[in-house]
């Protein structure tokens, strides 16, 4: 290529690294980059990680790869990446057996960085990760060991679900619960814990069950709550997932949504409209924690920022037909 815009290899190089040190005349360069299209030149993305010690990538690490929640994360982080010439690599790894072996794999990796969507409260890695020094921030997780996160504001999210069942009439409000190693179940649960006190009403331990997020969870919860005392008259599910389980186990016990039951969960997708009958949720801003995390860690990176705690505010009700006034 050098040859075909008739200058040195290096000033070939320098133009198509955008090195703006470089000396090199408008029409020098314009040759250059005639030459470089001409011959659908593609840059070494290894050769210039050698040089500059960056591999212009970063990892997202998810626990669950069927959960829409992180395809959303994920979006909003390879749009930010995209801005700053990064790639996002995708893995799925929870805590378990392998986490020692992904530690190491992560530690010993070309990427600049890692993105941890799969931290729990307690969380050996980052422990390791800080002691190593290594690039890291969690997004929508946080945990007391770490010194970088991005998160919604979960305790809000679930105030803002539980207070609009209230509103609606209702008193005896079940929650499905997620994990309690994970810091977003234990901030939305305490956020419906605040409403119901804030209203008058007790918690009630029975009317709570903890699961994962997974659409198990919901349809084995939503039939403990059914056949407990006191039988609830709405949920509150914590994830999306959670509610699609409720809703099959609600058509499965012949229950009318939300004549007999009223469903509410945080986390918006197109699919919550599509749901019979229509499931009320609370939008979290979960493409703009893949922004703000990728954006957080790249200064890391780039030695501009050494950590950062950021919750974002932005919250919505997206009310729908599987809410309405209590049936008894």
């Amino acid at each position: 290529m050098a040859q075909l815009a008739q200058v040195h290899p290096s000033i070939a190089s320098r133009v198509l690294n955008g090195d703006k040190s470089a000396s090199v005349k408008e029409e020098t360069k314009q040759r250059v980059l005639e030459a470089a299209e001409q011959l659908a030149y593609r840059p070494n993305g290894l050769a210039r990680g050698l040089r500059t010690k960056l591999s212009h990538c970063i990892t997202l690490v998810i626990p669950d790869l069927s959960n829409p929640a992180f395809a959303e994360i994920l979006r909003g982080a390879e749009l930010e990446a995209r801005r700053s010439q990064y790639y996002v690599l995708l893995a799925s790894q929870d805590s378990g057996p392998q986490e020692k072996r992904f530690l190491r794999a992560t530690l010993e990796s070309r990427v600049d960085g890692v993105l941890l969507a799969n931290a729990k409260v307690e969380d050996r890695v980052i422990e390791e990760l800080e002691a190593d020094a290594f690039p890291y921030v969690l997004v929508n997780r946080r945990s007391h060991k770490a010194s970088r996160y991005v998160v919604g504001d979960d305790h809000g999210a679930a105030r803002i679900a539980t207070e609009h069942l209230i509103a609606n009439g209702h008193r005896r409000i079940g929650h499905l619960a997620g994990p309690e190693t994970a810091d977003t179940a234990t901030a939305r649960r305490q956020g419906y814990e605040d409403a119901l006190r804030a209203a008058g009403i007790k918690v009630d331990p029975a009317l709570v069950v903890c699961g994962d997020y997974a659409v198990s969870s919901g349809r084995v919860g939503l039939r403990r709550l059914w056949t407990g005392v006191p039988r609830p008259t709405a949920v509150f599910a914590a994830s999306f997932q959670l509610a699609v389980g409720a809703l099959e186990a609600a058509r499965e016990l012949a229950l009318e949504v939300p004549d007999h039951l009223s469903i509410v969960s945080i986390d918006e997708f197109e699919l919550a409209a599509a749901i019979p009958p229509g499931l009320t949720t609370v939008r979290m801003p979960l493409e703009e924690m893949g922004r703000e995390a990728v954006r957080m860690l790249l200064g890391v990176v780039r030695g501009e920022q050494a950590g950062g705690q950021l919750i974002l505010p932005q919250l919505e009700l997206v009310s729908r037909n599987s809410v309405g006034a209590p049936n008894d």
